[in-house]
């Protein structure tokens, strides 16, 4: 039989039913068990390609049968009436007398089980009148609009009352006579839900679930290199039955083997079905470092497998200029790379050549801070960072630079970019006497006496001047 879209939610809109969220849903047969009694020849039976339960009944075991297909316990969370709503279509056997039948039951904290009689839509056809368990009870009966080829929704309110912490059964019980049946299926049922007030508590539509896609890797590319330590790893999500990704497990590692790995981090939501997922990576990699890393998602029910692995290497987030050793008077410049492109980053200099990543830069004397933008490739080139340094000692060059370039007040150490065994980022020496002056102390140095040089000279013209005057009169 082949399955017809269901317009359920057609009819819950003109109802101004609400669809939230958060709702209890199985999948694939929905949990839902049968019981037969007598000799049934066709009794009720799950169809993973119509994603649907039918029955095709009993025709000739001179015996009356019946089916029953019962739904798993379903909690009640709200005090207050229910309503049942169910897509089905059927066929029983009809010449004017109602011989077979159908009818729906319910049972409360599993007591005994009782008819729905209160439809508001689609209800029972009559007063089955065979011998069998439906003997003079009312039940579905003839042939339901439109069979075999579309559904219709019946709507009943459950007889109450009911609580919160109640559980619920719902019974779909099929019954035949001795012999003849109507056409097949005699009775399917496609799609389920139950509401309390505007809520659903309970919804299947026993479409067997396909699990998501294997996702795709998208960001940083397979191979890149001078990416920042808090990048954005972004991968693309697809998942057939268009359900939401509810999760994914991402695991970045410096060994391909991910055998202790640096992250391995579970995230739940609700990402659209195709989209793409972005995870921050918010504890900063180490610079100058090869990741692997891979992703697998779920769409709540299913897990699918993992994706491709693919690798990256961090920046070098590189330390004052390329030297460990300054003299004093002579100007401290900042390379760096692996930030965030076009964004600001505060540079400081501190005194202490014993950083650890994440102290408080007001537990060390800070000599300098400068905010410097980075270029389009993330990059910090070659920015005069401390001017003139006259204090000779041990001093760390910092950084403040937050995921998506957005300085968070977390303070980490650029590495130097010559390795320095001795740890401090660098130092300052002082200049020997008669030592060098650097091009950029010359004209500091020089420019003064030049100045008084030449107010020397004008003041002695002036002076010259003045006496031939003196002379000529």
């Amino acid at each position: 039989m082949k399955k017809i879209l269901f317009t359920f939610l057609g009819l819950v809109l003109l109802l101004g039913m609400a669809i939230p969220a958060a709702m209890v849903t199985a999948a694939n047969d929905g949990g839902f068990s049968v019981v037969n009694t007598g000799p049934v020849e066709n009794p009720w039976v799950y169809d993973v390609s119509s994603g649907s339960w039918y029955t095709d009944g009993t025709k000739s075991q001179a015996t009356p049968t019946s089916s029953e297909l019962i739904s798993p316990q379903i909690p009640i969370s709200n005090d207050g009436p229910l309503t049942l709503f169910f897509d089905h279509l059927y066929s029983f056997e009809y010449d004017g007398t109602r011989w077979d039948g159908g009818q729906v039951r319910i049972s409360v904290n599993g007591d005994s089980f009782l008819p729905v009689t209160n439809f508001t839509q689609n209800g029972y056809t009559g007063i089955i009148t065979g011998n069998n368990v439906l003997k003079d009870e009312p039940g579905f009966n003839e042939n339901s609009a439109g069979f075999p080829t579309s559904y219709i929704t019946s709507v009943a309110d459950l007889p109450g009352p009911f609580s919160a912490g109640d559980t619920l059964q719902i019974e779909f019980l099929a019954a035949w006579d001795e012999y003849v049946k109507g056409s097949l299926p005699n009775w399917e049922i496609d799609q389920i839900q139950i509401y309390s007030g505007s809520s659903v508590i309970f919804s299947e539509d026993f479409n067997p679930n396909n699990p998501p896609d294997i996702p795709t890797l998208s960001s940083p590319g397979d191979g890149a290199t001078g990416v920042v330590l808090t990048p954005n790893l972004v991968f693309d999500y697809f998942d057939p039955d268009d359900d939401d990704c509810a999760s994914f497990e991402i695991v970045v590692d410096d060994d391909a083997g991910f055998g202790s790995p640096e992250i391995d981090d579970t995230v739940g939501g609700a990402w659209p079905s195709p989209g793409s997922i972005t995870y921050n990576v918010t504890t900063p990699l180490a610079p100058d470092t090869q990741y692997y890393w891979m992703v697998n998602v779920s769409d709540g029910t299913d897990w699918s497998d993992w994706s491709d692995i693919w690798d990256f290497t961090t920046g070098i987030q590189g330390g004052a200029s390329d030297k460990d050793e300054y003299r004093t008077h002579e100007d401290v410049y900042v390379n760096a790379t692996g930030f965030p492109t076009n964004s600001p980053v505060d540079v400081y200099v501190v005194d202490d050549g014993k950083w650890h990543d994440g102290d408080t830069i007001a537990d060390y004397g800070v000599m300098v801070m400068e905010t410097f933008t980075t270029d389009s490739n993330g990059d910090i080139v070659n920015e005069r960072l401390w001017r003139h340094p006259l204090e000779v000692g041990e001093y760390d060059i910092v950084y403040d630079a937050g995921p998506g370039g957005i300085p968070d007040g977390i303070y980490d150490e650029i590495p130097d970019l010559v390795d320095d065994p001795n740890h401090p980022g660098f130092t300052v020496i002082s200049t020997p006497v008669g030592g060098d002056v650097y091009p950029i102390d010359k004209t500091a140095i020089l420019l003064p006496w030049l100045i008084s040089g030449a107010i020397l000279v004008l003041a002695a013209g002036g002076l010259i001047l003045v006496r031939r005057t003196s002379r000529l009169r």
